[in-house]
This record gives C-alpha cells, sequence and structure tokens, in this order.
C-alpha cells in the first residue's frame, strides 16, 4: 500500500510549553519551534484514504494565544491541487478521518466533496463545548457546509486499544481511541506488508520526544491539551502496541515521519 505525504504548511509554537507538563510553562521563557503539517493519502485497493486535511487558509492568533497554541508559518499549498500534482484525484478519496477538530487537521476538508468525512461523536461534541469553541474555533475553520459522517467506536478491543472501529471492507484499516490532546482525537492503524502504520495524530509532536516522555514516565502539554487522565491512559497504549506490533509511528508533524514511512522500517522498543 502506498503512502503519500502532502505538507500543507509549517507551524510554529512554544517548545517551553510543549515539553511542559503544565500551562505554567506559558510564563517562561519561550522557545520557538516549528514544525511541518502533514497529511496523508493511503492508495488502498478500496480507494484512496486520506487521513486529516491540513491548512487551508491563515490561523494567525495573537500574542497571548500565540503563546500556547501554534501560528502558521507559511501555507504550502492546499491538499487538493497538491494531490493533483502528484496524479491523484481528490473525486477519488473514498474516506476522509478527521483524527481531530483542531484547524490544521479539518480546515482542507472542502477539497473532499464525495468523500465520506469521518469524525469520532465524541470529538465533535467537545467541539461545541465552551472549552471546544475557545481551542478549536470551529465555526471559523470548518469548511462551508462542513457535516461528516459522525461515529462511535465498537466495543471490540484492538491490541492494547479497548474500543475501534474498521474502516475498511478488509479490516486493515482501524481507527483507535488516542484521546488526551482532544477528547475524542483517533488514530489510524494501517496493516501492510507485515508491518502496522500507526496515524498518531497530535498525541505526540515527535517519536524521540514521545519516547523520552515514556522513559521519564511525564505526560507533557502536547498529549494532555484537554485532558490529562486520558493522555495517562493513551501513552502507555500506544507504548505497548509497538512493544508488541512490528510498528512505524507516523505522527502529523514530525519532520522526520516521512523518511521513516519511505524506509517502513518498524520502531524498537
Amino acid at each position: 500500500m502506498r503512502v503519500h505525504v502532502i505538507q500543507t504548511g509549517r507551524l510554529v509554537g512554544n517548545k517551553t510549553v510543549f515539553r511542559a507538563e503544565s500551562q505554567s510553562a506559558v510564563f517562561r521563557r519561550r522557545e520557538p519551534y516549528e514544525f511541518p503539517v502533514y497529511s496523508y493519502i493511503l492508495e488502498h485497493p478500496e480507494g484512496l484514504i486520506a487521513i486529516d486535511t491540513g491548512l487551508a487558509k491563515e490561523w494567525q492568533l495573537g500574542p497571548l494565544l500565540g503563546r500556547l497554541f501554534p501560528s502558521v508559518v507559511e501555507i504550502e499549498g492546499e491538499i487538493g491541487p497538491q494531490m493533483r500534482a502528484k496524479g491523484l484525484d481528490p473525486k477519488d478519496v473514498r474516506h476522509v478521518v478527521i483524527t481531530h477538530l483542531d484547524p490544521d487537521h479539518v480546515s482542507g476538508a472542502g477539497h473532499f466533496q464525495h468523500a465520506e468525512i469521518w469524525v469520532h461523536r465524541r470529538e465533535h461534541e467537545f467541539a461545541s463545548t465552551l472549552a471546544g469553541r475557545f481551542r478549536q474555533r470551529p465555526r471559523r475553520f470548518w469548511p462551508t457546509g462542513f457535516d461528516p459522517r459522525l461515529y462511535d467506536l465498537d466495543d471490540e478491543a484492538y491490541g492494547p486499544f479497548p474500543k475501534s472501529k474498521a474502516l475498511t471492507d478488509s479490516g486493515d484499516v482501524r481507527l483507535v481511541p488516542i484521546g488526551g490532546h482532544t477528547p475524542g482525537q483517533v488514530g489510524a492503524i494501517v496493516r501492510t506488508n507485515g508491518v502496522a502504520l500507526f496515524f498518531t495524530a497530535d498525541h505526540m509532536l515527535r517519536q524521540d520526544w514521545f519516547l523520552e516522555d515514556y522513559e521519564a514516565a511525564r505526560i507533557t502539554m502536547v498529549s494532555r491539551s484537554t485532558s490529562a487522565k486520558l493522555a495517562a491512559e493513551t501513552t502507555p497504549r500506544v507504548h505497548r502496541f509497538v512493544e508488541e506490533v512490528p510498528a512505524v509511528l507516523v505522527p502529523a508533524h514530525d519532520a522526520e515521519a516521512p523518511a521513516r514511512l519511505a524506509a517502513m522500517e518498524p520502531l524498537k522498543v
């Protein structure tokens, strides 16, 4: 199964906050950290599958919120035109998985008018709360006419994850709960050629940071943006999965992820 990496832009955030365990880090010295915004297109036998849709418009915040949330450095091209440049037609996308409703994951969804757009019901409900509106500002960043298919995860364990949902008829693409960054965030696990590609969205910014945090028993602000309890449940499950299954971790903002995908080299823990 071929995977195409689409980079729709770059963001800059505060590494001091990303690596901290509490919001008090916002009052410490700011350390800018720039990172890519990736979406992934799977060439699956049942049709193309998009995992997140990237940036479609500028997302600029004031100086106060900018200390907590990333801001756009550059928009490099929306996902639709970038797909066509690679010989892929957005009309051929069958499924779009929105891992969570932050703007850099959902605002490009308007390019997929013919696809079924999947959003976890718990994530959609959170976006309607006061906390969700403050964090995600959905009415500003969701595409016009955004009407996703809301779903609940099934009571079917998948490895260490207590629930899951098969996205494909063959069952080789499954969605699992990885809450913490947002309450309803999901990850996508794709089985191909004896390896599991684990698209971990924003539960981690970088694979090496995730491993460092796990060894140090840290739950950083990246993982626990909205729920420390959920993040504390998710992190050991992710680690246990890569212990038990040959897996490639594919976060949404890790600059090393494309090279790991190209090599298809499982993480050794």
